[in-house]
């Protein structure tokens, strides 16, 4: 026979009188057994947080990782076509006229990054809820709302903006010491 779960919860804040429930309880049915889960829950609370600030730090690590690749592949490009960048600065052209030309080229290709990105991270989310869904019960069910697809999508836009405001804040650096 499987035995009777009850679960109880404490009203307020503090610990629960597991000790005092399980004497008043033994008396009345010798045998029983209190448990106190928050014995074994707070080290995996504790667990998932550490978990959350590593993704976190995973995802600063990646926007750095994104606006320096950015910032160097603006310099290259720079360090490329100065010769032209001197016909156009001998013509009359502003460094702002021609750190937009470099943002834009920055803008596409970081669109074209993100959104290729974007569709790889989708499908490895849709395979592993398909995974999840088919593992009888040993994984999570793993449900993405709209909210969060939402906010899938979102990320191309973001890395086009790191990859052009890094594109632009390197051009213009570069534009500022050349004579």
């Amino acid at each position: 026979p499987l035995p009777t779960l009850i679960d109880l919860r404490p009203r307020g804040p503090g610990r629960f009188p597991t000790e005092a429930l399980q004497v008043e309880l033994s008396a009345i049915a010798p045998g029983i057994a209190v448990e106190d889960h928050g014995a074994w829950l707070t080290p995996v609370r504790s667990f998932a947080g550490a978990l959350q600030a590593t993704a976190i730090l995973a995802a600063a690590l990646i926007v750095a990782g994104t606006a320096l690749t950015a910032l160097f592949a603006a310099r290259a490009s720079m360090a490329i076509q100065e010769d032209v960048v001197e016909i156009l600065h001998t013509m009359g052209a502003t460094d702002d006229f021609i750190a937009r030309r470099f943002q834009y080229r920055a803008l596409i290709q970081a669109l074209k990054a993100g959104v290729l990105g974007t569709a790889l991270a989708a499908a490895v989310l849709w395979g592993l809820s398909r995974v999840a869904g088919e593992g009888a019960g040993l994984l999570p069910p793993i449900r993405l709302s709209a909210y969060h697809w939402a906010a899938l999508a979102i990320v191309p836009l973001l890395v086009a903006a790191i990859a052009t405001l890094s594109a632009r804040f390197a051009i213009l650096r570069a534009l500022a010491r050349m004579p």
